[in-house]
């Protein structure tokens, strides 16, 4: 096989753990039943996105970068109880998120939105994210390929690294694991496992105590109402501008809820806030996320104009959330509403929306 055409997905993924886990499907619903009938397989497919990653265009270094992306989600799935991996071509996200239940333990990325995370890891991200790893695997510890090689506190991964580190090759494995090692962040227990030291744990602590992501957070009552068109506007934002905007209940977690939600708005980069003037629950995150000086992008449906008895009536939200700058929609024009909430969002974290969605924006 020439070097300019990428080795086939499926030979790639499949041989990574005990049983063949890359399974591409056609359709949505298909995707989805697989997901929750067959929870032992670490990654579906859908038939486009394998179409899409196994086309002549594609190029070598970015099919290998996006590899190891999604060697990273499944390594979490298998180690860490991180939601299933399902990935989709970009032109499908909107319609197969419209399917997912909002407590479902799945995490839908599309092929673009995982090339752009893995073409964007800082060195500062792959350190963090690997003690992340290993905090929450099971005795704080990292599961290694076989055939690694140690050499005093230097370590060598083999070519069939799984994603233990975050999103890298073996190469830079080994430096990251090395590093792990020699700094005391880690020790060696066998020729499989590393495991968290005390400094390992405090240092976890001290990059996340002090790291602010570009992340949005998004603050929304856990129902909508009926045919309400939020889930897709933070689809097409999620597809236009390539950012992790979630709910706090977007992942799995062990965290009491409160205490979730406070460290999350002290981290993300931007509060995407949904308002419903008939249930306005969402003002303790609003008011606590004005306090830390996070930028607030508020969004609401709108609703039919009626006249107002009082004055309290008019303003049935608290004066200070009633003026901040909103977007509205309804059925007729959430897209247009997407794209405006969109470069709201990136201009809010100091992002650019990526060349090749800008004319979608525009």
């Amino acid at each position: 096989m020439s070097k300019s055409s990428p080795p086939l997905f499926a030979d790639q993924l499949g041989l990574l753990f005990m049983n063949p886990t890359l399974q591409p499907v056609r359709g949505y619903e298909k995707v989805l039943f697989q997901v929750e009938a067959m929870q032992s397989m670490y990654v579906i497919v859908t038939q486009s996105a394998f179409d899409q990653v196994n086309s002549s265009n594609y190029a070598h270094h970015d099919y290998l970068k996006l590899m190891n992306m999604i060697k990273a989600y499944m390594y979490r799935h298998r180690y860490c109880n991180s939601p299933q991996l399902v990935i989709c071509d970009d032109s499908e996200y909107q319609s197969i998120t419209s399917l997912i239940q909002p407590n479902s333990k799945v995490v839908l990325r599309s092929v673009q939105l995982l090339s752009r995370e893995s073409k964007s890891l800082s060195s500062r991200q792959i350190k963090i994210e690997t003690l992340w790893n290993a905090m929450n695997t099971p005795g704080k510890k990292l599961i290694l390929p076989r055939n690694c090689k140690f050499d005093d506190n230097k370590i060598k991964v083999s070519i069939s690294q799984f994603g233990q580190v975050y999103g890298c090759d073996a190469e830079t494995s080994s430096a990251v694991l090395t590093h792990f090692l020699q700094t005391g962040l880690m020790h060696r227990e066998s020729d499989m496992i590393l495991r968290l030291t005390f400094d390992g744990m405090c240092a976890y602590e001290d990059y996340y105590a002090n790291q602010e992501t570009k992340e949005i957070f998004v603050v929304q009552p856990f129902e909508l109402p009926r045919n309400d068109r939020f889930d897709f506007i933070l689809a097409e934002c999620r597809r236009l501008t390539g950012l992790v905007i979630e709910p706090v209940w977007a992942k799995e977690h062990n965290e009491k809820i409160d205490e979730r939600i406070l460290r999350k708005i002290d981290r993300c980069g931007a509060v995407l806030v949904y308002v419903d003037n008939s249930r306005f629950n969402v003002g303790f995150e609003c008011g606590y996320a004005l306090a830390r000086g996070k930028q607030i992008i508020c969004i609401k449906p709108r609703l039919p104009r009626r006249p107002a008895k009082s004055l309290s009536a008019r303003f049935s939200q608290p004066f200070d959330i009633s003026t901040l700058n909103t977007t509205e929609y309804d059925e007729t024009d959430w897209e247009v509403a997407a794209k405006r909430v969109a470069a709201r969002l990136s201009l809010a974290v100091g992002e650019e929306i990526p060349a090749d969605k800008e004319d979608d924006v525009n």
